[in-house]
């Protein structure tokens, strides 16, 4: 339940009416309407005046009070980057320390996905898997192939390790380069019969 709910459901069950409230925190009634109706955001001051006055945990409403504001403060820088055409290259926006940067919708996505690799990487112990899975990223980022080789990459590493755990990882190796040979030497034949080997 945010601020405004808490404020009307209280104001509501203790029986006040908006003017009563009002001589009771010295808040105009017109702005605990606005604040009820999520029009305003209201300050650290009279968030805790009616707080005090409508019995809302104090711990909650400073909780609340200030992600409302930081919500409010975040969507006007963006809203003002948009209006403007503006956009803040991400270095500057990361040594400013705000959380989330304004640009287009896709971009945000790419940076979203980018912090949710990052979050398992910087807890991952093993620094050889570490340093495997971070060349995978690497060499897949630099890459240039057709869409359907990073969706069959997903079902073939998902295939490996559900060998390696029923037959073994030896096994599997063995399965995995028998298939990459085969394949290799058909596209080495290939190549022979149309010439492109003497090229």
């Amino acid at each position: 339940m945010n601020f405004a709910e808490s404020v009307k459901n209280n104001r509501t069950k203790l029986g006040l009416s908006y003017r009563k409230l009002s001589e009771e925190t010295g808040i105009s009634h017109s702005h605990i309407r606005d604040i009820e109706n999520g029009k305003y955001t209201p300050s650290f001051d009279k968030a805790i005046k009616l707080a005090n006055a409508l019995d809302i945990n104090t711990q909650d409403v400073i909780i609340t009070t200030y992600q409302a504001q930081f919500r409010d403060q975040i969507y006007e820088l963006i809203k003002t980057c948009d209006e403007y055409k503006v956009s803040i290259p991400y270095k500057e926006w990361v040594n400013s320390n705000l959380p989330i940067q304004p640009i287009s919708e896709d971009r945000t996505k790419l940076h979203d996905i980018a912090f949710k690799i990052a979050e398992p990487l910087y807890s991952e112990s093993n620094k050889q898997v570490l340093n495997k899975k971070l060349e995978f990223i690497d060499y897949i980022s630099n890459s240039q192939f057709n869409t359907f080789t990073y969706e069959d990459t997903i079902r073939l590493m998902e295939m490996m390790h559900k060998t390696s755990l029923i037959q073994g990882i030896p096994v599997a190796k063995n399965r995995v380069n028998g298939f990459m040979q085969k394949l290799e030497e058909e596209n080495e034949t290939i190549m022979n019969n149309r010439g492109d080997l003497n090229d």
